[in-house]
């Protein structure tokens, strides 16, 4: 991008540089401008977390059993069936998630 990344073009728009992390399954963006860039990206490109990081905290909420259901719930959440097939696949993520699952899971009330 060309211009200062402060100063805004002749439309009034921000110009904002950021870097790529080369880390697979990263955040798409991180902004290291500071002040107004910052806060007009974060509410211009919403925070979402990486699969593998929704998975842990789903896991850790105490709803779901077993790793089934979280997958299962990271489908509504709308990440779709191919990314949760390939990065929550092997059993060192199932076990890991297995394990979160039964140490917090609450089962619910029978009445």
């Amino acid at each position: 991008m060309e211009g200062n990344p402060l100063e805004p073009d002749v439309a009034g728009r921000l110009l904002i540089t950021h870097r790529r992390s080369n880390v697979a399954g990263a955040r798409a963006a991180r902004c290291y401008a500071p002040g107004r860039a910052a806060r007009f990206l974060r509410e211009q490109m919403p925070f979402r977390p990486t699969l593998i990081e929704r998975a842990y905290s789903l896991a850790v909420t105490g709803i779901y059993a077993n790793p089934s259901e979280v997958k299962k719930a990271l489908a509504l959440e709308g990440y779709t069936g191919l990314e949760i097939q390939t990065q929550l696949h092997g059993s060192t993520i199932t076990t890991a998630l297995m394990k979160r699952c039964k140490d917090s899971y609450r089962a619910p009330p029978v009445e």
